[in-house]
């Protein structure tokens, strides 16, 4: 059987924006458009309220409140949606591809390719290039403590490079899909345990096998979202397994093996679940993706009331992304010439002040926003 003529069954045929949908045309997915939204939404408002910066000599040390607040951890299972991102990404990437036929000619694999980096990466750019030459000329006058604060302001951007290396592989992640299909996400999470034997147990770190547990990780959670519509036909009880058996594995690998119980960086611990990323981080997209199917009766609901915000949002998300810490950073300086004290000492003062670390921000980001919004190709 053809990938094309499996694609028939797959939840974007039966889901429709306002239930009748156009002969022809590829309708959107409430679903998947609110699972996208939601996750950038927690994204930006993790890093507006619960980041916390120290300048010290040598630049910005940023933290969280998930190492000063006993249980926090159990939050990240859930606030760290980056998995959601990928999985999503692996969907959509499947649906495009599949939309070629099943043997892509090279020239659709290279406007695939075009295409998704225009949408990734012109919108960052009036960040990244003025960042870059920001670097270079701090570097060059010996302001190491400067160059740690622009790079803090453009670190969102690893997703950005990883995403790109998801997309590259794409047209191979569909072939394996299609050859092997889940077990294709089997395969890649014994290529993660594998570098993290090598890296943790073994103790060889280094570039290498950084680098490797980027690819393997987020290559391996992406190829989730190729197996996303065969769950979404699932019966609930295969989609309440796939959610305990990713959370199970969570937690047997948090208590059993070194691996931190959070799923963010903790100020004094040497080992972090997302940099370099671990397999801990495959069984949480498991576990967040059995759960989305879980709610999605309820999800599609909430998307399709609010179809024509969510399309709005997902227009604006790239640049979102881009400017966000950015308005952060401004905003913390601002405070900070203005003589105002911002603490990094996580305390009940600094839980009553979440608030003003949300509207502050948000107040500059809308213009920053607003100027820079020329340059996202998916601007209307």
């Amino acid at each position: 059987m053809s990938v094309v003529t499996t694609r028939s069954q797959t939840p974007l045929q039966r889901v429709q924006p306002d239930g009748t949908g156009t002969a022809g045309e590829r309708p959107r997915d409430p679903f998947i458009d609110l699972v996208r939204s939601v996750a950038l939404f927690v994204v930006v408002i993790w890093h507006w309220s619960f980041t916390t910066i120290r300048w010290s000599e040598d630049g910005p040390h940023v933290g969280n409140p998930v190492a000063a607040t006993p249980g926090m951890w159990v939050a990240t299972w859930f606030l760290q949606i980056m998995p959601a991102f990928f999985i999503v990404g692996g969907h959509l990437h499947r649906e495009t591809l599949e939309r070629s036929g099943e043997a892509p000619t090279a020239a659709s694999r290279r406007a695939f390719w075009v295409n998704r980096s225009r949408r990734l990466v012109l919108p960052v750019l009036p960040l990244v290039v003025p960042a870059l030459v920001l670097i270079g000329a701090f570097a060059a006058t010996g302001r190491s403590d400067l160059v740690r604060g622009v790079i803090l302001v453009i670190s969102p951007m690893w997703f950005l490079g990883t995403y790109l290396v998801c997309v590259a592989l794409a047209p191979m992640a569909a072939r394996a899909n299609h050859r092997f299909g889940p077990w294709s996400v089997v395969i890649g999470t014994a290529l993660v345990a594998i570098v993290d034997i090598t890296r943790i147990g073994l103790g060889i770190g280094g570039a290498l096998t950084g680098t490797l547990a980027f690819v393997f990780v987020w290559g391996t959670v992406h190829q989730l979202g190729f197996s996303l519509d065969r769950l979404r036909n699932s019966s609930r009880r295969a989609q309440a397994a796939v959610m305990v058996s990713g959370y199970s594995l969570l937690a047997l690998c948090a208590v059993a093996f070194p691996y931190p119980a959070a799923m963010v960086g903790l100020d004094g611990h040497k080992l972090s679940n997302m940099g370099p990323p671990t397999i801990m981080v495959v069984f949480l997209g498991a576990g967040q993706m059995g759960m989305l199917c879980l709610l999605e009766p309820w999800l599609r609901g909430i998307g399709l009331r609010f179809r024509s915000q969510l399309t709005k949002a997902g227009e604006w998300s790239m640049t979102v992304y881009a400017w966000h810490l950015c308005a952060y950073a401004l905003f913390w300086y601002v405070l900070v010439r203005c003589g105002v004290g911002v603490g990094s000492r996580v305390d009940t003062n600094w839980w009553l002040q979440r608030p003003i670390w949300v509207i502050g921000p948000l107040l500059l980001a809308i213009p920053l926003c607003r100027l820079t919004r020329r340059f996202d190709p998916t601007r209307q």
